[in-house]
């Protein structure tokens, strides 16, 4: 039960980001199971949940989907967080791997009260993939994932870095 939460916000137009994001989304999606539960969420303006399903068959049409992303307006991560947690504990899988794997540069702040709900979930793991080179904002991914027994990643263009989180993300898998 893996839900991709996608920054899309203007801050992505630095740096190449969301050409790397989207090749890194490609890749990870493309080693998902028929068995897999899919969902891709984002966050600008506002959150959005855009793709949901129970089965990874119809791998095109996200790579095609995931390719139309673009990148504007401002950074409400909050939200995104908000609707990834509530969708995801909608949809849990008991005894499976739950995880909301974050993918953004990391340039929002939380409050106190938004990382406390973050480690008061144990029946969710977040993984946070970093985009970019702000120290102090991967920094911060670095500390959310760990909160919440997730991974951090930081993607710097090269397939080992995608690889380290596909193999985290298959040994936390139960079937």
């Amino acid at each position: 039960n893996l839900v991709f939460l996608i920054d899309r916000s203007g801050s992505m137009q630095a740096s190449r980001k969301l050409p790397l994001l989207k090749q890194s989304l490609k890749r990870l999606i493309g080693q998902l199971r028929a068995i897999d539960r899919l969902t891709l969420i984002s966050f600008a303006d506002s959150a959005i949940l855009h793709y949901s399903t129970r089965g990874v068959t119809q791998k095109d049409s996200l790579y095609r989907f995931i390719d139309n992303f673009v990148d504007v307006g401002k950074t409400r991560a909050i939200e995104g967080l908000q609707l990834a947690y509530d969708y995801t504990e909608q949809n849990i899988i008991d005894e499976g791997n739950n995880e909301i794997i974050l993918v953004t540069d990391g340039l929002f702040s939380l409050s106190a009260e938004d990382r406390q709900r973050i480690r008061a979930n144990r029946r969710i793991v977040l993984s946070a993939v970093g985009l970019g080179k702000d120290r102090k904002a991967l920094n911060t991914l670095r500390k959310l994932a760990e909160r919440a027994s997730g991974s951090f990643i930081h993607i710097r263009g090269t397939n080992p870095d995608t690889e380290v989180l596909l193999e985290e993300v298959k040994a936390r898998s139960r079937l």
